[in-house]
């Protein structure tokens, strides 16, 4: 390698510098120049002389160096490590500073207030500084700018001069003024508090706010009783015992009839609802589920032991069929006659028919599994799971099998007829069927599925009806049970049970194809209807409170119909026609159903960039215990879904602007190797919610979940709900049929 040692200062256009000063390698060789051009009108030049290598030669030039640059002083920096740090802005200043506080190291960065980021400070870590800025709004910025490069770094004490004694634009390079010492003002210091420069960091989700009460009373007497009467046995969220409840009621009635629809010739749509109940575990929510479904388990107990007892004689008769069969199509050549052997097989009739299976509600089936249940076995389905995250994590949900079962799901809402071709069964067509599901879904699984692109595209998310309500434990005090608790939980199974022992309607020679009977609305409950509809549709426009749930809020008026067709079942199942009253029913659950969506979908899905910043978030918590971090030890050692510089790079800047990554200017020494990007880790004590909505604390796993559905909007950290009103209808009284205006107010 070949050196030009000898600088030449002359600089073809300004001529010799006023000043020079050199900075140093560690070892005091000299590396560059900051040097000092005096102008004729008398502004100013301070350009780099830099010794920099092209092709094995090094030689003098008038540009910068790479950066990260060296500080001015290095090589008294490192012969004294025990002294103390004294920063100014400037070189002038800094040869001023040491002459006046020889005791310290004075010393500053190339480039002087705009040369902060690009120095390398990590020399100082460990050491105190002292920081004497320039008195000017300059001078105060950079002082802030070092200073918080240093805290990063871990530089134990920090203090800034107070130089307000002293002429604007005054520096130690400066006379010092008539009247003050210089010593006494050295003395006179403010402790650098990052907590005062840096604002706290920001969740990367906003929190929910709070839930609107659901609208029990809304369900009748029949269900709206028994909701409060788990509520008073389980100690759960009424939201909880409210979807048990209704979905148990849907299943019962579902197979008994279909609800008309007011438009064109009539529409008609399943008594079928799809329910998601989101809450942690320990909410209680098996608990009110098993009591809401008592009287679906015992009814599926009575069919088990029916089925039971018919398996004999079916087996039997079977054999018999079976034997009398072979016997027929085995007769002696001499008997052998087509038209015969034709008559006598049609003369034995159909073969036996299998008992039905008993069950009514499954927990996780496949699509596969569901339908070929749906051959055998009762014509009227639940898919209820307490464990919904088993569901949306199973087989059935994976990238493979969900489109294929959401659209299956579907098309069993919409009332559609099963379309099966295999290989190994042939093909059927499966009229007659219905499903009503509920899932009780935990925070973290729920987010995986409502999250999921493919399926919102799919339907299946808008034919969802889903409620998150606020978790009570901490407030479930023992209190004795109502005596009234138990005769009305005694009605609402003696009512269901009794629905749930009528026979369907079927087509002819079937076992299990259902033709429900049409549930039609009053006329005013026609009008209800229709306005609803109208009120939905004005709202579904750009900048509409509806607009940012648009697949769920086209389906609502539907929705609506179908809750008021199984209000009106359950408490008379041979009802003609849907009263204005269960109308009204309806229309105010789907509020709250319409409520609960924007509350926790918003108005579009949450980015990428906030999923890897939340991966790195929990990976630098649990796995990376420094202090500092840099770009090539997120995307080298970090999380394996971010292990691309470029998705490392968006995660950590996400990270940066919440505030949970602060930037060390100029870059730092990260496990024994300077890196140019490294930040330092925001380590806070992690805290329950301060929401003022909610009346009892939220644990923070439950909120973050929740939040995190929420932020499926991409309404992050900046963005808030507030307001959120539920309308209901507020008269009824001849044609006046008024309603609140839907208020849901994004600030």
């Amino acid at each position: 390698m070949t050196n030009d040692n000898t600088p030449n200062f002359n600089h073809v256009q300004y001529g010799q510098p006023t000043q020079k000063w050199a900075y140093h390698y560690s070892n005091g060789d000299v590396l560059c120049y900051s040097c000092r051009f005096d102008m004729e009108d008398g502004s100013k030049q301070v350009l780099p002389y830099s010794l920099i290598e092209n092709d094995g030669i090094k030689t003098w030039r008038w540009q910068k160096l790479p950066s990260p640059h060296p500080l001015f002083n290095l090589y008294s920096l490192v012969q004294y490590p025990e002294r103390t740090v004294l920063i100014v802005e400037g070189e002038k200043s800094a040869e001023a500073a040491q002459k006046l506080f020889p005791h310290c190291v004075a010393t500053t960065s190339i480039g002087g207030a705009m040369g902060a980021a690009k120095s390398d400070w990590s020399i100082l870590a460990g050491r105190s500084v002292i920081i004497w800025p320039d008195n000017d709004a300059a001078g105060q910025k950079y002082a802030n700018d070092v200073a918080t490069i240093l805290y990063g770094i871990g530089v134990p004490s920090i203090k800034i001069v107070t130089t307000d004694q002293f002429p604007p634009k005054w520096d130690l390079a400066d006379e010092v003024p008539s009247g003050i010492d210089i010593y006494i003002a050295f003395e006179n210091t403010n402790l650098f508090d990052i907590k005062l420069q840096i604002e706290p960091p920001k969740p990367l989700r906003r929190p929910l706010p709070k839930s609107t009460p659901f609208p029990v009373d809304a369900l009748g007497e029949t269900l709206g009783g028994a909701v409060h009467a788990i509520v008073d046995m389980v100690r759960c969220p009424e939201a909880i015992a409210a979807q048990s409840v209704i979905a148990a009621a849907s299943l019962v009635v579902q197979g008994h009839a279909d609800i008309v629809l007011p438009i064109g010739d009539g529409s008609v749509s399943p008594c079928s609802l799809y329910l998601m109940t989101i809450a942690s575990s320990g909410e209680r929510k098996s608990a009110a589920d098993k009591r809401a479904l008592k009287p679906v388990n015992e009814r599926e107990h009575f069919l088990e032991q029916q089925r039971k007892s018919k398996m004999l004689e079916y087996t039997n008769a079977s054999e018999i069929y079976e034997a009398d069969r072979k016997k027929i199509l085995s007769p002696s050549k001499s008997e052998s006659n087509f038209n015969h052997t034709k008559d006598v097989l049609e003369g034995i009739g159909a073969p036996p028919k299998a008992p039905l299976d008993s069950q009514l509600t499954v927990p996780e089936p496949t699509f596969e599994a569901l339908c070929k249940l749906f051959v055998n076995g009762q014509p009227s389905l639940g898919l209820f799971s307490d464990e919904g995250g088993q569901f949306v994590g199973g087989f059935s949900m994976s990238s493979e099998q969900k489109l294929k079962t959401a659209a299956g799901l579907s098309g069993l809402w919409d009332g559609s007829p099963i379309k099966r071709t295999r290989v190994v069964d042939g093909t059927s067509l499966l009229y007659g069927r219905r499903l009503a599901v509920h899932l009780l879904i935990q925070p973290e699984a729920a987010t995986k599925m409502l999250s999921d692109n493919a399926l919102m595209d799919q339907g299946i998310l808008s034919r969802l009806l889903i409620a998150a309500p606020e978790p009570k434990a901490g407030t479930r005090f023992h209190s004795a049970i109502l005596p009234s608790t138990y005769s009305i939980l005694e009605n609402y199974t003696r009512r269901l049970t009794a629905i749930l022992q009528r026979p369907f309607l079927l087509a002819p020679d079937t076992q299990n194809e259902l033709t429900p009977r049409q549930l039609h609305l009053s006329q005013e409950s026609k009008k209800m209807w229709f306005q609803f509809a109208d009120h939905v549709e004005s709202q579904l426009g750009k900048g509409g409170s509806l607009s940012p749930i648009t697949g769920l809020a086209n389906k609502l008026p539907e929705h609506a119909a179908r809750i008021a067709g199984v209000l009106s079942l359950i408490e008379n199942i041979n009802c003609s026609e849907v009263s204005p009253q269960m109308m009204q029913n309806g229309i105010q659950l789907v509020n709250f159903y319409a409520n609960e969506a924007l509350r926790l979908w918003g108005n579009s899905c949450i980015g990428n960039d906030i999923r890897m910043a939340e991966v790195l978030l929990e990976w630098l918590n649990s796995k990376w215990h420094h202090d500092l971090v840099s770009l090539p030890d997120i995307y080298q050692a970090g999380p394996n879904s971010i292990r691309v510089k470029n998705d490392a790079s968006i995660a950590a800047k996400v990270l940066q602007a919440h505030g949970w990554l602060e930037p060390v200017m100029g870059g730092a020494v990260v496990n024994g190797v300077f890196r140019k990007d490294v930040w330092r880790v925001v380590r806070m004590a992690i805290t329950e919610p301060d929401i003022e909505q909610f009346e009892t604390p939220i644990p923070y796993e439950h909120s973050v979940a929740l939040a995190s559905l929420a932020a499926l909007a991409g309404n992050v950290c900046e963005n808030k709900i507030e307001d959120i009103q539920s309308p209901i209808i507020k008269d009824i009284a001849n044609d006046d049929i008024e309603f609140d205006l839907i208020d849901w107010d994004f600030a």
